[in-house]
């Protein structure tokens, strides 16, 4: 009798066993192999995912294991698996990351930071294309931890690449981390958001060259990082509104006495949120005559800027994470677009305890962000942005017909990270937030095609 339950119970787990390898899936050995938070060595994750491995995979050791957020750590880098020969490559590591050749790695991010997976910079010292992209040096590997659907930036991104008066959204690419030889967890690399040619593209060789029409790049954030050593230098108040920090130029780029260039840019920014509240020209250091806000603001920049944070119904635009950028003779334009893992109405925590699919039929950034909803007080604009969004709404569907899909490319990996990460919850939160963000989607395009007629 002992000996028939003995063979029963070898008989249900090796079912089990061809399932899980027949799902493609793997639940059942995540069960068997990980809890929650522990550590999945490189061999286990190649051996996990076998043949449903179809993202790219990038390896990197280092030579101190990164936790500096300022201090790059001398490290390897080899990326493999790209479906393309030409588009897989390794570097070696160096003594010093920033040696020619040399590439290092940091801890990057704000509130990210006190998530148990980490988010990294990785930087090249020359120049270098990742996955096809135009070279750079600077790179970026979101960890999307408070996400458990793991595309809503990608989702945002993907859309944003569609709106042309955009000028530069990054790039986004699911890739499978190994660091030091363990399995870190499923990535977004993306360009990192800078002055250089090919992103924002404002950086210039002599700035004394543009006095009273200075380029930048700056980050409005209401927690900006280590903003009281830097007050005055790097960071600067916008009244009602949030601080900003100067991304570009860097302070050592700088005239040192006086500082012109950070005047000018904390004038040019304050101008632009007083002319918004205010809706009246304003008189301005920079400029003969009075300013409006069409004077200083690429306005169709602004409304694509609008239309994605507005699809995607995100939180952050209210007072995080808002780049903007202004060309040497140009105006200020608005993105690129950065951080949706708090949009489409979830509640902040790990995991998720309450979505809110409802408020897909609302309208949130023009009542939430001080910043638009004084747009929309005080300009007639409503109009424009409907008619654009009806020149863009296609572009939702098309991306809601692309996740279909595409969670097949994606999932062998994030099954092994929410299970590392959250344990048997996560895999439930990952598969039910994935769906969600589609049904949202969807609900969203209805809501917002019908808002937005209303006002035609």
């Amino acid at each position: 009798m002992e000996k028939n339950k003995s063979q029963k119970k070898w008989i249900i787990i090796l079912s089990c066993l061809c399932f899980a390898l027949l799902s493609g899936v793997g639940v059942l050995l995540h069960l068997l192999l990980y809890s929650p938070f522990s550590s999945v060595s490189k061999d286990e994750f190649y051996e996990e995912t076998g043949e449903t491995l179809q993202i790219p995979v990038i390896e990197i050791n280092t030579s101190s294991p990164p936790t500096s957020d300022t201090v790059y750590s001398s490290c390897s880098f080899e990326i493999s698996n790209t479906g393309d020969p030409h588009h897989s490559f390794a570097v070696d590591i160096k003594d010093d990351p920033y040696s020619q050749g040399g590439v290092g790695i940091r801890v990057r991010g704000n509130y990210t930071q006190r998530a148990d997976k980490m988010a990294y910079r990785v930087r090249f010292n020359e120049k270098t294309s990742i996955l096809g992209l135009r070279a750079n040096k600077s790179w970026v590997l979101l960890a999307d931890y408070y996400d458990q659907s793991s595309i809503r930036n990608y989702t945002a991104l993907t859309i944003a690449s569609y709106f042309d008066n955009l000028d530069f959204t990054p790039t986004p690419n699911h890739v499978a981390l190994i660091l030091n030889g363990e399995f870190a967890g499923l990535y977004l690399l993306c360009e990192q958001v800078d002055e250089e040619n090919g992103r924002c593209d404002v950086e210039v060789d002599d700035l004394t060259a543009y006095e009273n029409d200075y380029p930048f790049l700056v980050c409005m954030d209401e927690s900006p990082k280590d903003s009281s050593e830097k007050e005055g230098r790097d960071y600067f108040d916008i009244e009602g509104w949030s601080p900003a920090e100067i991304k570009y130029p860097d302070y050592d780029e700088r005239p040192q006495e006086n500082d012109p260039v950070f005047s000018y840019i904390e004038e040019y920014m304050n101008a632009v949120f007083t002319l918004l509240t205010t809706g009246k020209p304003l008189n301005v250091s920079f400029s003969d005559t009075p300013v409006t806000l069409e004077d200083l603001v690429d306005i169709d920049s602004l409304i694509d800027y609008y239309l994605v944070y507005e699809i995607m119904c995100n939180r952050d635009v209210a007072n995080k994470s808002i780049y903007a950028y202004k060309e040497a003779g140009g105006k200020l334009k608005f993105g690129p677009v950065w951080d949706f893992d708090w949009s489409m109405s979830v509640e902040f925590e790990i995991p998720y305890e309450q979505s809110h699919i409802e408020t897909a039929s609302k309208t949130l950034v023009k009542n939430h962000c001080p910043f638009f909803k004084a747009f929309f007080e005080n300009y007639d604009y409503e109009s424009a942005i409907a008619r654009r969004f009806n020149e863009k709404k296609q572009v939702i569907l098309t991306v809601c017909e692309h996740l279909r899909t595409y969670k097949a490319k994606i999932d062998s990996v994030a099954t092994i990270d929410a299970y590392m990460c959250y344990g048997d919850d996560g895999l439930f939160q990952y598969d039910m937030q994935y769906d969600y963000v589609r049904l949202y989607l969807l609900d969203r395009y209805n809501f917002l095609e019908n808002y937005f007629n209303k006002l035609l």
